[in-house]
């Protein structure tokens, strides 16, 4: 049963970061830098399905954050600082959970 359970959960990363990948370029080498960062930690086992789910979750929003920004064409400092500020949390948030000790394949 348990490896049903991760044949599923690996089938259902899979696809989910690969509808991510097509999305990734819309947002820099940045993202494109943390979307590798997740699916590395997905495929050596340092996150959980509801980790790079979260996470993917995260790296959504900072687009939508993004696309608010230069919705006018241009994109003020301000906007810039907060996205900088989301883009430091996400690989903050993605170190962290890619070190912790609840691994997928421990």
């Amino acid at each position: 049963m348990n490896l049903k359970k991760l044949a599923f959960g690996t089938v259902v990363a899979a696809l989910t970061l690969g509808g991510y990948v097509a999305s990734a370029s819309a947002h820099g080498d940045r993202g494109d830098h943390q979307e590798r960062r997740i699916r590395h930690g997905v495929a050596t086992g340092q996150l959980t399905h509801r980790e790079a789910h979260h996470l993917i979750r995260q790296q959504h929003a900072i687009q939508r954050a993004e696309a608010r920004a230069w919705a006018d064409g241009h994109l003020s400092w301000r906007e810039r600082r907060h996205l900088d500020h989301l883009r430091d949390r996400a690989s903050h948030d993605i170190a962290r959970q890619t070190h912790d000790r609840d691994g997928a394949w421990r």
